[in-house]
């Protein structure tokens, strides 16, 4: 047919069906010495081709037309015999002039089935079609890589990969928890760092400055020049790279960069940062709570940069290629010396911190806190102010559309670390459960808050607790039956996380913590709910209204924390999911699971609030960020694990009697299947925005939790 758009209309035949076609032909009597033109059965433009593929991999796909010269490099690069790559380019004059090949024979019939359409194709082979971005971070623990982590785990088609030298190590069990690849590097060992690195794109290095600084960064280098996939580096270097004349250190920093830049193929962004608002604590954190002053060696003005704000200017270089290849000359807000530093800390500690000039050999020993001694020569020898780069001030509001974080602001936030903090004590029940087990790793992996407060847990059986005695946490046994078990487990308690079981015990467990609790000193109460408080006719619904109502009796502050549906009821499917089916029951309705890492870190934020007051009362609603079908979840389930997953429907007569066979009771088994009612009729087919209200970011997706079950939902 003749098209009058310019644009080809190509009739596209999945290789499944001419292989269908293939094999009915060695079976049907009817179609031998017959010719059979295997076609598609649509014809689509590259143009429709093109909004497909962006509809299923979710990013703008352009149709890009290139001229007969263009193409036929590109198909010679593919090794392909310059006779058939001149037959394909006549092809391709053919199609522009409207020809399209129509089936002699209906090969729907041959088949026994319609054949394959190109959104099928998409759909079935997503995997070819969606890149990943793999980033490996140096530094991975320090206090701008933890952060640089905990912001790229959550971004789409992101691997992130966290090279630590002890994979053990308490920062790196926390990093693992929140979703990063960790990997385990020894610097004396290159060969582990080129493990490390394979498979990897961009690298953000954060050397730490100590003595081996130059001998492990020139490692590193010739790691990712053996690599063969790096392509840009992200370089954190210092502002000493500036005057290289002054500091010696600078030139340590820059002989690193160098060779970098000597990298073939390799993109380098440097970064630049100035003092870091974190070296005030690590600096003078313990000398105040012990002597109320504030040392230095000469009160210049220095531009205090917070860790977080270049983690997150980091993290929006390694997602916008826009923004690499750059030098960066990072500085913070504002530029302070020590006597208004002071003031600040007098300010935030209730206390008069007097500024104090100290000898040098007191200030190195303070110094020697954050660096070498190479570091502190060329700290003592600098009596300049550092300026203010009100340059980057504005990129970074540009670059990341936030305002960089002042001093005050970090002091508020670090508190902690100038004056002997009053530790409250928190007590989780339902440790042991999905949810207590993931608020309980939320606090403790928490760097800014774990040193705040002292942690229980209370289990069933003190062979339960064994764990989180390895985490550092008391434990205590207790009888949910008994009220002076409860007692005794509240003793002392500041902040209670109630958690009750989705059983027939759940409305035991709720009566008899919310009893204990009028019987002892607690003033802060997190309870968790659920998605039954949306379908009322639940029988759940009720049991949580009531526990609800009689925990506002209590006359205690408290607040309410109710989840959806959890993404690790994917766990009960394992075994069907390798055998490439997902099951599911709730037809074509879409729901919004929420990920338990996000419920956790939700209970610990509200636990450990400075300010209760303002979250008393208050119900959050949790939901991941985008609802879901459950055939959405399948085709997620495909492209991850590279093997085709099924969705498979199951009536509501199927689901009643496996949960009943499998020990649910009837009561129970009955309310999951209404709702799954309310998922089909949409009730929970919405976006709550409480998690990014009260969190900052974007609660997991189900390809991030999917992508981290990865080992234990695929079959080795």
């Amino acid at each position: 047919k003749r098209q009058t758009n310019g644009n080809a209309k190509i009739s596209h035949v999945d290789t499944r069906d001419i292989a269908s076609v293939v094999s009915a032909a060695f079976v049907k009597d009817h179609l031998k010495g017959k010719s059979i033109d295997v076609v598609g059965p649509e014809s689509l433009d590259y143009e429709q081709m093109a909004e497909i593929l962006s509809k299923y991999t979710k990013r703008k796909i352009s149709h890009v037309a290139v001229s007969n010269k263009d193409y036929k490099n590109a198909l010679l690069s593919y090794h392909m015999p310059e006779k058939l790559v001149d037959v394909l380019i006549e092809l391709s004059e053919i199609q522009k002039a409207g020809y399209t090949a129509q089936p002699s024979i209906q090969i729907r019939d041959i088949m026994g089935r319609p054949p394959y359409r190109f959104e099928q194709y998409v759909q079935d082979h997503l995997s070819d079609f969606v890149s990943v971005n793999t980033i490996l971070v140096i530094g991975a623990t320090g206090n701008i890589g933890y952060p640089l982590i905990e912001d790229l785990v959550r971004r789409e088609n992101i691997i992130v990969r966290a090279a630590t030298r002890n994979a053990k190590s308490h920062d790196a069990k926390g990093l693992a928890f929140i979703g990063a690849e960790v990997v385990e590097i020894d610097f004396d060992k290159p060969d582990t760092i080129v493990k490390a690195l394979n498979g990897v794109d961009q690298v953000a290095l954060i050397n730490y400055l100590d003595s081996t600084f130059l001998e492990r960064g020139k490692t590193i280098v010739d790691a990712i020049k053996k690599s063969g996939t790096v392509k840009h580096v992200a370089n954190v270097g210092s502002i000493e790279m500036n005057k290289p004349d002054v500091f010696e250190t600078g030139k340590w920093h820059l002989d690193i960069e160098n060779a970098l830049k000597a990298l073939k193929g390799v993109t380098l962004t440097s970064l630049r940062p100035g003092p870091f608002s974190q070296n005030i604590a690590s600096i003078h954190g313990e000398d105040l709570k012990a002597t109320g002053r504030l040392g230095f060696a000469h009160d210049v003005k220095h531009p205090y940069l917070d860790c977080r704000d270049i983690s997150t200017f980091l993290a929006h270089i390694l997602l916008d290629e826009k923004h690499q290849g750059q030098i960066y000359q990072m500085t913070g807000p504002e530029a302070i010396n020590f006597t208004e530093l002071a003031e600040l800390l007098s300010k935030v500690t209730g206390k008069k911190i007097q500024p104090s000039a100290l000898p040098e050999k007191e200030i190195s020993s303070l110094l020697s806190n954050i660096g070498p001694d190479q570091l502190v020569k060329d700290i003592l020898k600098y009596k300049s102010d550092i300026p203010l780069n009100t340059d980057f001030i504005k990129q970074f509001e540009q670059i990341t559309n936030k305002k960089l974080i002042s001093v005050q602001e970090y002091l508020n936030h670090y508190s902690h670390y100038f004056y002997n903090y009053p530790k409250q004590r928190i007590l989780i029940s339902g440790a042991n459960g999905n949810i207590g087990s993931n608020t309980i790793k939320s606090i403790v992996y928490n760097r800014t808050v774990r040193e705040r407060f002292t942690l229980t847990a209370a289990v069933r059986s003190a062979d339960k607790g064994v764990e989180f005695e390895k985490l550092g946490l008391d434990v205590v046994v207790i009888d949910i039956q008994d009220p002076d078990s409860l007692d005794k487990a509240l003793k002392d308690v500041d902040r209670l996380f109630v958690l009750a079981p989705f059983s027939m015990e759940m409305v035991l467990v709720n009566e008899s913590w919310i009893n204990a609790v009028m019987r002892s000193n607690v003033k802060w109460v997190v309870k968790l709910g659920g998605a039954a408080t949306k379908l009322r006719a639940m029988i759940m619904a009720e049991w949580h209204d009531d526990a609800e109502r009689s925990l506002a009796s209590t006359r205690r502050q408290f607040s309410v924390v109710n989840p959806v549906l959890f993404m690790s009821n994917l766990t009960n499917q394992i075994d069907a999911i390798r055998s490439g089916e997902f099951f599911g029951r709730y037809g074509a309705g879409s729901l919004n699971v929420v990920d338990p890492r996000d419920v956790g870190a939700v209970c610990a934020k509200l636990l450990t609030a400075e300010d209760v007051s303002k979250h008393h009362g208050q119900v959050y609603e949790l939901t991941g960020p985008k609802p879901l079908s459950s055939k959405e979840m399948a085709q997620i389930l495909t492209v991850i694990m590279k093997r085709k997953v099924n969705y498979v429907e199951l009536t509501d007569e199927q689901c009643l009697s496996g949960m009943i066979t499998t020990g649910t009771p009837e009561i129970l088994a009955k309310g999951l299947l209404h709702l799954s009612e309310g998922v089909r009729r949409g009730f929970l087919d919405y976006i709550s925005p409480a998690f990014e209200e009260l969190m900052g970011k974007k609660s997991y997706s189900w390809e991030h939790y999917v992508r981290s079950q990865y080992n234990n939902i695929y079959d080795f």
